[in-house]
Parts: C-alpha cells; structure tokens; sequence
C-alpha cells in the first residue's frame, strides 16, 4: 500500500487564503458507504473563507478515521471562490476470515496474531507483515510446510 499523499493544485497568484471563499466541495469517494459523513470529516464548508491549514488538517482527519487509505485535494479557483476536489481511496475491509488445516488452538491464536475483525479494514503492509511471521511461528512449532495466504 502507497503511503497517504496530499497533492494540491497550483493556484494562480490572485487566491488570498482565509478571505477566499469556498463555493464547493467535491467529494469524489467510489466505494463509501457515507460519504456525507467524510465530507462532514474533512470539515471544509461551502461559504467559508479557506485558510491554508484547513487542507493538511481535513487530510489527516480523513485519515486518522481509519476507513480511508489516501487522500488527495486539488484546489480550483473559479469566479464564484474556490472549488475543492477532495479524491479519497476507501480502506478495503476484511469480509470474513476463515483458518484451515490446523488444529483449534493453533486456529485461535492465528486469528488472535492476526488481529483482523469482519467488517474493520485492512491494513495492507500490516497485515503481510503479520502473515510472513505468523507462518513462521507455525514452522518453528513443527508446521514445515506451513503456508498463509
């Protein structure tokens, strides 16, 4: 997984941040179940003078909610004030979980090493990280062939 990015737009030099007024946000999220409630997250609204913070800061709000994995603004300037584009990529989430091949106990404590619940997301780079050492935890313990995917 690509680590989070924040691009935002080149404005031409008649933008005056915090006395710019937002005419709208466009929230583009393919694959929210709410996406009312990011825009609501992001936190910029349509008729408020945009500061330059209010960007980085709706970015890690998005961010920090767990359900999005990047996060990207461009920022247009039209007669009106300003059209922010808000581009989010929605977490995948773990549908279901299912362990075989392996005793109870060992099933158990697979999925505990795991930390994966249906319905959370899922943490890409985590998650592989998780898998190789869980695989090699069962091969120290006399599953040679032992294999996670």
């Amino acid at each position: 997984m690509a680590a989070p990015v924040l691009t935002a737009g080149l404005l031409g030099a008649a933008l005056v941040w915090g006395q710019t007024p937002v005419h709208e946000v466009r929230l583009n999220a393919p694959g929210a179940g709410e996406p009312e409630r990011l825009g609501a997250v992001f936190g910029v609204e349509p008729g408020s003078p945009l500061a330059r913070e209010e960007i980085p800061a709706g970015v890690q709000a998005l961010l920090a909610t767990g359900t999005v994995e990047y996060v990207a603004v461009e920022i247009e300037e039209v007669v009106e004030g300003i059209v922010v584009h808000v581009d989010v990529q929605v977490a995948s989430l773990v549908r279901s979980l299912v362990v075989e091949g392996l005793p109870r106990r060992y099933r158990r404590e697979l999925e505990t090493q795991l930390g994966l619940a249906v319905g959370s997301p899922l943490q890409v780079n985590r998650f592989v990280g998780t898998l190789q050492r869980a695989e090699e935890s069962l091969r120290g313990r006399g599953y040679p062939d032992a294999l996670l995917d």
